[in-house]
């Protein structure tokens, strides 16, 4: 039934989009009264991208977990777009009847975008599995706050006209009078449990990275690099609204950046993405920090002479750059790499392998350090001999597979070629 997924998903795919264009085009249409502060969400985007992602994926694993996730979260971010529209075009023309059936549609979207791509995308990243079995606490935990909070809306008393956005309340058929008093605490509640599974999902693909060899942090850096970003813009946007926008345009990206992680082909160089956008974040927080704080300084002690506090901060700045610019660079690598994404530990960890045993067995020893160091599937040695320029293999020593065209590395010693290094592909794994 491969054939069956795809073409739901293919559905899936169309009929977001097509969704989320409605709704947009409806709420530019709405009097100003009835008019949301923010036309384009981060639902639209996910309604746009997500489904499209998904069903590329499900094109070459109809079964992929991700990719369902991604095409009915989505879907339920394009729900909430078009309910929310219709609902407010309905209150505008008197229709409140119909308003208040289309804000329960609203809230489902919006339970169903949040669930899938918030929460349970981020803790099945990069492999359609959990990391662990005790991670189903924390499924749990977002079902139930989400559903709880869903609850409520659905059962929320009509609130008072006074304070209300819209010239006109929405009126709830579902309303419940008698929870009125409750209805505060069980918000606040369901939104700290809401939060805290978001949360301990984005910890989930942290602790992954933390505990991956070095190709499992490139392949897990693209959710991570991902999920961060749009974490670091929502709260952006919390504190300065005019920067909401680059939430939503992060959020378009979030199922490019899965794609790279979920098809693995040479993980796309991720590990210098997130260098360096990690090493330039550090750079810019240091440098700022140091150049308004030395200016700040500089005034104090320096009245009326805003020309020298100026010059002083440049000069301390530029001091700071190079050594800050080192220590970030280190950091982030070891980050990536490990231990051995530093050279020198890198190389002292060869000299001790070749101090331990015979010249065969550190040879041996070395070559793999290098295939482990360099996360590759073979690394080999071939050494060569011969008379009259007539050079044959006389010995090699093999760690793994170096495949059909490895990259070849000449060995010389005293001007003179004497053998070779073979380095095998990026070992990509299934």
């Amino acid at each position: 039934m491969a054939w069956a997924a795809r073409a739901v998903a293919v559905v899936m795919a169309v009929v977001s989009p097509v969704l989320v264009v409605a709704a947009i085009s409806i709420s530019a249409e709405l009097p100003a009264e009835w008019r949301l502060p923010e036309t384009i969400t981060t639902q639209s985007a996910a309604g746009v991208t997500f489904p499209a992602v998904g069903a590329f994926l499900l094109a070459y694993r109809p079964r992929h977990k991700l990719a369902w996730l991604m095409c009915a979260g989505g879907l339920g971010g394009a729900v909430y777009d078009i309910c929310n529209a219709t609902m407010l075009a309905s209150a505008a023309h008197g229709d409140l009847a119909s308003a208040g059936l289309l804000r329960l549609g609203a809230q489902v979207g919006w339970a169903v975008n949040g669930l899938l791509l918030e929460i349970l995308l981020p803790l099945y990243s990069p492999d359609g599995r959990l990391p662990s079995p005790r991670w189903r606490a924390v499924v749990l935990l977002g079902a139930a706050s989400m559903g709880a909070e869903m609850a409520r809306q659905f059962m929320r008393p009509d609130p008072p006209i006074e304070g209300y956005m819209f010239p006109a309340v929405i009126p709830n058929p579902l309303q419940v009078r008698a929870l009125t008093p409750y209805m505060a605490p069980i918000g606040v509640v369901a939104w700290t449990a809401i939060m805290v599974a978001v949360a301990l999902s984005a910890l989930s693909l942290l602790l992954r990275f933390r505990r991956a060899d070095p190709l499992g942090r490139r392949q897990i850096g693209w959710p991570l690099f991902a999920f961060t970003g749009y974490i670091l813009f929502m709260l952006a946007g919390i504190f300065v609204p005019q920067l909401y926008w680059l939430s939503v345009v992060w959020a378009a990206l979030i199922p490019v950046a899965l794609v790279f992680s979920v098809m693995r082909y040479r993980l796309y160089g991720i590990d210098t993405v997130i260098s360096r956008t990690f090493v330039a974040a550090g750079l810019l927080a240091g440098v700022g920090s140091v150049y308004f704080g030395v200016a700040a300084l500089s005034s104090l002690m320096v009245s009326g002479y805003h020309q020298i506090a100026g010059l002083a901060s440049a000069l301390f700045t530029g001091a700071f750059f190079q050594p800050l610019r080192r220590v970030l660079q280190r950091a982030v690598d070891r980050l990536l790499y490990g231990p051995v994404g530093d050279p020198r530990v890198l190389a002292e960890w060869l000299v001790q392998e070749v101090r331990r045993g015979d010249p065969a067995q550190a040879l041996a020893s070395v070559i793999g350090v290098l295939r482990e160091g360099l996360a590759v599937q073979g690394v080999a040695v071939e050494v060569t001999g011969g008379e009259l320029g007539h050079q044959v293999s006389v010995a090699s020593t093999v760690s793994g597979q170096v495949g059909d065209a490895p990259r070849e590395v000449p060995l010389v010693w005293h001007g003179e070629q004497v053998g070779r290094l073979l380095v095998g592909p990026i070992n990509v794994r299934s």
